[in-house]
């Protein structure tokens, strides 16, 4: 009598007796049952550290995932023998030495952020970018991160008799393109060092945050550095949120702008971190390296050609009430913490006249599927963005700069609807060093 016959003789079950086409059906049939289990106690009897995986979407997957790894055990589990046990637990610990060999080697020369792992703050990256095919910007960019991870000069060693600004935004704010010394936020401490040699501006934007991916740098960074003022440039991505389709399947919330109050285990890892972006590129298709900015592109469109809206266009920006709401948060976690604010309307190429009513509004980062709207609605729709938050700030008593019209709607100043060119870039700094110096208290 063979092992296998012996230990089911011995558990008295006639499992190996049975065909292989009944012994499918036992299986699919018992992971069946496992499921329906799993889905009704699964809120009553999971512990607090795990509800993130088993009350997820996903924790059936992970179910699955161990029905059948114990599956296979059962079957298989002639395997644990004593001689087997410690072949297995030599190479368990064969593989933990290599990945723990792996995790140190990717530390030492990728460091991990320094901050939330699902901020892209990677400390002291040193990047050159060639051939930048965009109009208004050379062609080569320094690209490089301080020790904290954030674009700007290292950080003072004397913090606290420094007065220290954070410009918090999306990609405009970022100037991913631009070089170092040629973004808004460095040009705008040049100008301010002229009224105090202590001084610092770094850069916490981050491409395709709206107010959402705000309220998470507030959390994850504001109030670790407590800096003395915060500088917000808002308005565009959050009008993505009603635009885009993928944002509305909640693809920007899956990209780091909702405030995650849990942190994944595996995010201290920095090999899963580089997993994870292998993942982007090849199954997401996300572009994390080249230049994937580009040149407005203006289509001409006959009226008739554009899909037709509503009257009062607020009932196309689901978003907007969402806005109005995360300003008053960031405002509020800003006064608690200290900080002096200043917040600033978003500029655009386009506006509200002739040139831009029969040009197809068109954004590479925005993907509006079957809409097609005039470049002059764009304008018309961030206004209203625009609008609500001179209105929030104006009634929580905080200054708010209309920088939307101080940058002329023109070309020189943008390389597509509203990203800046150098030209743009200089001129935002002059106007916003102009607002600092007139509203903060140094």
């Amino acid at each position: 009598m063979s092992y296998q016959d012996e230990l089911c003789k011995q558990a008295n079950v006639n499992i190996c007796e049975l065909s292989k086409t009944r012994k499918i059906f036992l299986w699919i049939g018992g992971g069946g049952i496992f499921l329906i289990l799993f889905m009704l106690l699964r809120p009553y009897v999971s512990p607090q550290f795990l509800h993130p995986y088993i009350l997820d979407n996903k924790g059936v997957i992970y179910a699955l995932c161990i029905y059948l790894l114990a599956s296979i055990c059962w079957v298989k589990r002639g395997i644990f023998r004593r001689r087997n046990l410690l072949r297995m637990s030599i190479l368990l610990c064969s593989i933990l030495l290599s990945f723990a060999f792996l995790e140190l080697t990717v530390r030492k020369l990728s460091p991990t952020p320094m901050f939330l792992p699902l901020l892209p703050t990677i400390p002291n990256v040193r990047e050159v970018r060639g051939k930048i095919p965009l109009r208004g910007i050379s062609s080569y960019s320094r690209h490089s991160t301080n020790e904290w991870g954030l674009r700007g000069d290292p950080i003072p060693l004397n913090w606290a008799q420094t007065f220290t600004i954070l410009t918090i935004g999306g990609s405009t704010t970022h100037c991913l393109y631009l070089d170092d010394k040629k973004t808004w936020p460095h040009l705008l401490q040049e100008h301010l060092k002229t009224e105090r040699k202590s001084l610092w501006v770094g850069n916490a934007g981050f491409d395709g945050h709206s107010t959402r991916g705000h309220l998470t740098v507030m959390d994850a960074i504001v109030k670790k550095v407590r800096p003395s003022a915060l500088i917000f440039l808002v308005g565009i991505n959050d009008l993505a949120l009603s635009l885009d389709e993928k944002a509305k399947s909640g693809y920007y919330d899956n990209m780091r702008v909702t405030p995650q109050k849990w942190e994944h285990p595996w995010d201290r890892l920095r090999t899963f971190h580089l997993a994870r972006q292998w993942k982007q590129v090849i199954f997401d298709e996300v572009a994390v390296g080249g230049v994937f900015h580009s040149n407005g592109n203006h289509t001409v469109a006959t009226p008739e050609e554009f899909t037709p809206l509503p009257e009062d266009l607020r009932q196309m920006l689901p978003s907007l009430e969402k806005f109005k709401t995360n300003i008053g948060t960031l405002i509020k976690n800003g006064r608690e913490l200290g900080c002096q604010i200043l917040f600033m309307t978003q500029p655009m190429l386009f506006d509200d006249s002739e040139r831009w009513e029969n040009i197809v509004g068109q954004t590479f980062f925005i993907r509006q599927g079957g809409l097609k709207i005039s470049a002059a609605t764009y304008w018309r729709m961030l206004s209203l963005f625009n609008q609500s938050l001179v209105k929030c700030c104006a009634e929580l008593d905080i200054p708010c700069y209309d920088l939307s019209n101080s940058i002329p709607h023109d070309e020189e100043y943008f390389y597509d609807p509203v990203h800046f060119t150098e030209a743009g870039a200089t001129l935002v700094a002059k106007c916003t060093a102009e607002q600092v110096l007139r509203h903060f208290r140094f």
